[in-house]
Parts: structure tokens; sequence; C-alpha cells
């Protein structure tokens, strides 16, 4: 009967009102129901007669609640026909933690234009928004403005072009997978008998009527159009500050890997570019079972992992010749202030929580807490805060968005500083834990290069004297880690590390970095038991004699030459 009546109203057939009526209130009961919103119309309004409807853009203030929530919905719904199974019925605004795991964010035909996120629809859906956009302007006047030419002129600009081209190579796959479209469809059919009703009524209800109507014809054309049609907030939820960089390197990685998309499948990882920011590169995974274990660094034997505490750390750090001191007055500052508040909110929650889930999301909140502390000049000690947001991070939710809370854009390798360096290997260290071991590799290697430019870079001071040296041990230490996750899944989880490793000049850095542990613990090591070592050897009982005494500054530099030698060899 909808459908019938529908069609009607499309060809201008006179239709019986009662008929109309009823079932709009049919639809009114099923939108109750499915959507879980109950508007309340049979009330009068008085916000309607108060706004300007004639200007743009035009307010919001009108809404109550639910209607907020409908067009919320409704926003969600338009998302979910442009964006690769996200699930658009959810009751939170559209944001990027929505879509999972970012490796494949498959196809996304949004962008952001003027704060907010902007799309298209199909274009059956544009006439009939455009007709019911004009039945509402019968009912009360609005603001003059053609949408089928603010329609047209989106399909003339470059990025709808070539949206259509992406979206085309799907083939016939669906967008959406739940049922969004039917669900869209079913509010422009709400909003169409809700404004015929209100045309035939009499009473003072036609107000709510068309504030029913209106919260869901004005987020549909403001999702397609680029005017500013309302002052509402909806749609910019996913653009504020801390969410835009995230949604802007998942558009960029989805364009990419639809252009790159091969037969083989092979999926693109991110790669940092030279303006600091994040896009994709395709990378072809070796096969586990083809490694040549003469051509890896040793991780088989854990015994023989070189131990540097988070003490001896912070005294390199804070003696290399690159290190300045803070001079800090008696009092603290405002954000060593806030940054501690968050902790401790952080801390109390996880002790209020009475339910594993929710000891393993508070578990990611101290976590993140901690690594905000630890990048603060006020921190004496960083590597405390780092060792324990790792620890927090382990005891979170595996698998799944989790990874969200720990990605950001890395900086420019040129231009990385040491202590930005140690914050991305305190990243790959919580997203190890959590088993998100690839991107964990990523960053890790990322630093490894970085340290291996500042090892090779001329007229500089020499590495061991800077803080480029506590980056490269805990390159190494984190590598070890990461590589204890992998053995781990191989046994467990084969297809999450399935021909996962390391690139060669990566593990040649890594076996610096080691040396570079050696040195600092007071470890010294011969060539030929260093080799022995790096073979898989165990170690010498006067390499585990924990009484030696730790070798002079000028006794590390001359260990670190000679057993870089020996590696080469």
């Amino acid at each position: 009967l909808v459908q019938l009546l529908w069609r009607a109203f499309q060809i201008q057939r006179n239709v019986d009102l009662d008929a109309v009526e009823h079932v709009f209130r049919s639809l009114q009961k099923v939108v109750s129901l499915i959507f879980e919103c109950e508007l309340d119309l049979d009330h009068p309004s008085e916000q309607t007669k108060s706004i300007n409807w004639t200007t743009l853009p035009i307010s919001s203030s009108w809404q109550d609640s639910k209607q907020q929530e409908l067009s919320r919905m409704c926003y969600n719904f338009c998302v979910s026909l442009v964006v690769f199974q996200y699930h658009g019925w959810s009751k939170d605004e559209f944001t990027p933690a929505h879509l999972g795991n970012r490796l494949n964010p498959g196809f996304m035909g949004i962008r952001v234009h003027n704060g907010r996120v902007h799309g298209f629809i199909s274009d059956e859906t544009e006439i009939e928004l455009c007709m019911v956009w004009a039945i509402a302007s019968h009912l009360q006047q609005l603001a003059d403005i053609d949408l089928l030419e603010c329609f047209r002129k989106v399909k003339s600009e470059t990025w709808y072009e070539a949206t259509m081209n992406q979206l085309k190579s799907l083939g016939d796959n669906e967008v959406s997978s739940f049922a969004e479209k039917e669900a869209l469809c079913l509010l422009l059919m709400f909003s169409h008998f809700a404004l015929r009703c209100g045309l035939a009524c009499e009473n003072e209800c036609k107000g709510k009527l068309f504030e029913a109507a209106i919260s869901v014809l004005l987020p549909l054309a403001q999702f397609c159009v680029t005017e500013d049609l309302w002052d509402s907030n909806i749609g910019k939820k996913a653009v504020k500050p801390e969410e835009l960089y995230v949604l802007e390197n998942i558009m960029t990685a989805s364009r990419t890997m639809i252009d790159r998309k091969d037969s083989s499948g092979v999926s693109a990882m991110f790669q940092p570019s030279n303006n600091g920011t994040v896009t994709p590169r395709t990378r072809s995974r070796r096969n586990a079972s083809a490694r040549n274990d003469d051509e890896e660094f040793n991780w088989d034997q854990i015994q023989n992992f070189v131990k540097v505490s988070v003490e001896v750390l912070d005294q390199e750090w804070k003696k290399a010749s690159d290190h300045q001191e803070l001079v800090t007055d008696s009092q603290p500052t405002t954000t060593s202030i806030d940054a501690m508040q968050r902790l401790n909110v952080a801390l109390s929650q996880l002790k209020g929580c009475c339910t594993l889930q929710g000891i393993q999301k508070a578990s990611i909140s101290v976590s993140i807490a901690l690594l905000d502390l630890a990048r603060l000049e006020q921190c004496s000690n960083p590597f405390h805060c780092l060792h324990h947001a790792a620890s927090f991070a382990s005891h979170g939710p595996r698998g799944g968005d989790n990874d969200e809370p720990f990605r950001a854009t890395l900086p420019d390798p040129n231009e990385c500083t040491a202590l930005e360096a140690l914050m991305i290997l305190a990243r790959a260290d919580c997203l190890h834990g959590i088993h998100f071991v690839e991107e964990a590799v990523f960053l890790c290697s990322f630093v490894a290069r970085v340290c291996k430019n500042h090892r090779q870079t001329e007229n500089a001071p020499p590495f061991a004297t800077t803080k480029w040296r506590v980056v490269s041990i805990q390159t190494y230490t984190t590598s070890v880690f990461i590589n204890s996750t992998i053995d781990w899944l191989r046994e467990h989880d084969e297809r999450k590390v399935s021909g996962l490793g390391w690139d060669v000049d990566v593990r040649e850095e890594l076996k610096k970095g080691r040396i570079d542990a050696q040195s600092v613990s007071g470890t010294v090591i011969s060539s030929t038991e260093n080799y022995l070592c790096e073979v898989g050897q165990p170690p010498s009982e006067l390499v585990q004699n924990s009484h030696m005494q730790e070798p002079s500054f000028e006794q590390r530099i001359d260990v670190d030459e000679g057993d870089i030698e020996a590696v080469a060899v």
C-alpha cells in the first residue's frame, strides 16, 4: 500500500486523504519500531513559527532530542551507502573509529568540505528528494535553493568523477550491507507522507509534521550539496582535529588501494611521505616457509636478549650531548597538571571496573594517558611511563578497531626528533601487545631507518654521544618483544603473521642497536662470543656474570666499533 500511494503521488494522481493519514500513522509506528525513535506528532509546535526558514543556513534550534536522533540516523544511512561495510544503524554519529581495520578500508565515497563530511546519493533518490523538498516548500516557505542545480554542480567536480570510476571497479557489489538503502527510502517516504498530512490537516499539528519531515530532508540534502543548508553539528564529528587526520588517511588509502588493486590481491601498508602524512604503499609479503635463517637476525633464544633497565636508559638519555636540562619553577605547568589529571581519572576508572570488558577498555585509556605524559618535557623519566604504557596496553582488547587510539601521523624522517622516535616505538610496543603486529613492525622499521640515517650523517656529533643511541637501543628492545609476539601468533594464529618479516636494512640496524645495548648494560663480549650469540649459541659464563664492572665511556666506544666489525664479518 505504501508503494502504491508513493507511486500515485509521483504521477500526481488524486489520492484519498483518509488513506494517506491511515498509511502515515502506520508508517509512524513502523519508524518508531524499526528506528527506536518515537516522535511526538500530536501536539502543536511553537518553534516552527519563530524560525526563519528562508535564510541559509537554517537554524536547528527547533529540534528536540528525538528529531536530532532522526537526523543523525538519516546522515549515518547516507554515509553507509558510500562507505564500504560501514554499519549505518549505529546510534552514534559516524567517525573513523567505526571503520575498524584501516589497512583495508575499501570504497570511500565521501570527502571533507567546509568542516563537514559530504558524499552523494543515487539519481533516483535525488529526484525523490527534490520532489519532497518542493512539497515542504508548499507547507512552509523555505530558502530559494535549486537542489537539482546543486547536484549537477557536485557531479561536475573532479572528485565525483574519480569516485564514480572507483565505484564502477567494484562491479555489482553493494557498498552497504545492512539494508541502509531501504531504511533511507523508508525515512524519505515517511517525510513525504508527513508533509501530505500537514497540507491536509487544519489544526496546529502541521508544525510538528513539518519538523519531522524536514528532520529527514535537511541532513539528506546537506550530505549531497556543498552549500550550508543548516547550522546543525551533524556531519562535523568526523572532522574534529583528533579525527580529521585519521579520516583523511583512510580516504587516501582507499583511493590508492582501489587504483593499485591487482589480481594477486596484495594489500597496501602505510608509508610516510615527504610532507609528513601517511600514504599507502604496496608491499609484497614473503613466504614464511621460505625464510633464510642465515640472513635473519636470530630471535629464537630469548636468553640472548640484552636487557637494559629503564634507569640506565634514562641516565644515558640525560647525559647525551644533545640533551638540554629543563629549567622549571617550583610550580608545575598547566600542561603537566592536565596530563596527570587525565592519568588519575583513567586509573580511577580502571579501579572501578567490575567486568573483564570494562577492564580491557580502561587499560587502553591508562596506556594512552601514560603516553601523553611521557611526551612532556617535565616528565622526569619517560622510559618508566613508556614501559608501563605497553604493560597496560597488553591487557586491552585484541583485534578489531582497538588500534585506533595508538594511531597518529608520522613525522618527516628527516625532521623526526629523538623524543618523537621514542613515542613511535612506544606505540609499536602497545600495538603488538594487542596483536597488531604488522603495524608494530612497520613503526619499528620506520624508527630503525631514521636511526640508520643519523648514524650515517656526516659532520654530526658521534652517534654514541647522542640521544639517538638510546633510541637505537629501544628500537632493538621493541623489535625483540614484537618478535616474541609474532612467534606466539605463528603457533596460534598463523594468518595474522603469515610472511611477516623485517627488511634487510632494518635487520642490520637492529644488530647495531643490540651492540649499543651491550655497551651500556656493562656486557663486554669478545668478537668470537658475540658471533656465537648472533648465530644462536649460548653466551659464555663470563657474559652472564652480573658482577662485571661497567666499562668506561671510552671502553664502550671501543666495544661498539669492534662488535660492529665482528657482525659484518
